[in-house]
């Protein structure tokens, strides 16, 4: 199962820039609450990727 990345954490105007392999270890970079999904989103990169995801794809150490 891979994540997809996304180009900002408002998927409404968003697009998939990429994706990474589900348990990849990820830095987070930013952190921003989509009040409209009432949820927050994750700037993160890995293997020279960068991209948002959604909280229940992210656990947090």
């Amino acid at each position: 199962m891979n994540v997809n990345l996304w180009s900002s954490y408002d998927r409404t105007s968003a697009q998939v820039t990429g994706s990474l392999p589900h348990r990849t270890p990820v830095t987070v970079i930013e952190s921003k609450r989509n009040d409209a999904e009432a949820r927050m989103y994750y700037k993160v990169q890995a293997q020279g990727r960068t991209g948002w995801v959604p909280e229940t794809l992210i656990r947090l150490n």
